[in-house]
């Protein structure tokens, strides 16, 4: 676990070698072959623990931002499977685990959700994970954890009002509903997400950051949804359906980033990269 962490993290950060002879990808390949090789020597037999789940999570990482998507989509569905087989997301097991295992196992799945939407989103490929009622909470940090959990608890309910928007497998019931029926689904949607990613004053710059990028990558899957389901209108009263809309986006989330220093952005990488440029036209803002 500790090689793929290594790995995801040289990558994203593209720290790189202290010895000044590698870069960052050469460094971190070295450690995902020193995570594969002994990893390979485990027996699947033997039971899953929330360590092999991580590693299966880091390695996704680390290949998504060296755009291996094969192999990306291998490891993050490998993870997604052990949270399956340790019920991470199973209310009666997580109350009968001691306070901290529980946190953690809270913790554990929804960084794993909203990796598995931001990944899927961006190669629409369909979501296996569903949403569960448990979040983490705010006053349990006996992790030491630097970022905040009020804030990454913003992030997932962001991404929770909006899981009508997400790829989906479809199925032989679905029933598409009528454009009345989107049109104040998506006003719904979006009236949630403005109200989730209303800034704050005392907000870290780092989750900021991550915060109004999502909002803005979001967003514009509204605007799309709505752009598919002809609900575009020129006079329309809420802005998210009428035709300019994103151009009004890309201009507001470049005017927000243009103010963000550099080593602020850089965390975000790959996450930040997919869910920009995600967002329509938004070159042109």
């Amino acid at each position: 676990m500790a090689a793929a962490l290594c790995a995801a993290t040289i990558l994203q950060l593209r720290l790189p070698d202290e010895k000044g002879d590698g870069t960052s990808s050469v460094v971190s390949e070295t450690f995902v072959r020193d995570c594969l090789r002994y990893r390979n020597t485990l027996v699947y037999s033997k039971p899953i623990s929330t360590e092999m789940l991580l590693t299966s999570l880091f390695l996704h990482m680390y290949y998504a931002n060296s755009n291996q998507v094969h192999a990306a989509t291998f490891a993050l569905r490998d993870a997604i499977t052990s949270a399956h087989l340790l019920r991470l997301d199973d209310h009666i097991t997580l109350e009968s685990l001691p306070d901290g295992q529980r946190e953690l196992r809270i913790r554990i799945f929804w960084v794993l959700f909203v990796t598995e939407r931001t990944f899927c989103s961006h190669h629409n490929f369909p979501v296996l994970l569903q949403k569960m009622d448990c979040l983490p909470n705010p006053d349990e940090n006996r992790y030491g954890a630097s970022c905040s959990i009020v804030e990454f608890c913003k992030l997932v309910r962001l991404f929770t009002t909006t899981e009508s928007l997400l790829p989906r497998q479809p199925t032989l019931e679905y029933v598409p509903p009528q454009p009345s029926q989107v049109k104040d689904e998506l006003q719904v949607i979006y009236q949630n997400i403005n109200k989730i990613a209303m800034h704050q004053v005392n907000m870290p710059l780092l989750q900021e950051v991550n915060i109004q990028t999502t909002r803005a990558w979001l967003q514009s899957l509204l605007w799309q949804r709505a752009l598919s389901n002809f609900l575009l209108d020129s006079q329309a009263s809420e802005i998210i359906f009428t035709p300019e809309y994103p151009f009004t986006l890309a201009k507001d989330l470049l005017g927000f980033l243009s103010k963000i220093p550099l080593q602020l952005i850089k965390p975000h990488a790959y996450a930040m990269v997919s869910r920009s440029f995600a967002t329509p036209f938004f070159n042109l803002g």
